[in-house]
């Protein structure tokens, strides 16, 4: 009985030992990736937002002088919340950088989900249709053999 009762208690002690240790080793990472990691985070997102308002520039340019007033108000305000987030960023102020870079994205969303919806209007293919073709009708037809 000694016997089986130094082995239980042996099992019940050295499974704490690793318990504990794992939840000290825990919080102690947790706190270093507190701390080291929300410049990198920070860096990722601000890298990620760039991306994205790149996309969005490229495909707002062709058609800005269509857009409705409220998708270029949005437009605006986007590129005005991605200019703070790289100013917090280089501040080293990386949770602000974050929550900016955060709220540009959004805003970045709702215009490409606004152009994707435009782009499937049939009036705007129509649109881009006439105005296709009164392109290709403008071209002079003459041409000079040499």
């Amino acid at each position: 009985m000694k016997f089986s009762g130094l082995w239980l208690m042996l099992i019940l002690i050295g499974g704490l030992i690793p318990i504990g240790a794992t939840f000290a080793q825990n919080q102690s990472t947790s706190e270093y990736l507190g701390e080291q990691n929300n410049e990198e985070i920070a860096g990722e997102i601000i890298n990620q937002l760039t991306k994205l308002s790149t996309l969005v520039n490229i495909r707002v340019k062709p058609v800005e002088s269509r857009l409705p007033e409220n998708l270029l108000k949005d437009y605006d305000k986007a590129k005005e919340l991605k200019e703070k987030a790289l100013t917090e960023y280089q501040n080293g102020n990386y949770l602000q950088a974050i929550q900016y870079s955060l709220g540009a994205m959004r805003y970045y969303k709702g215009i490409l989900k606004a152009l994707e919806e435009d782009e499937k209007t049939p009036g705007v293919l129509r649109t881009q249709i006439q105005e296709e073709s009164t392109r290709v009708t403008l071209v002079p037809t003459t041409c000079e053999v040499v």
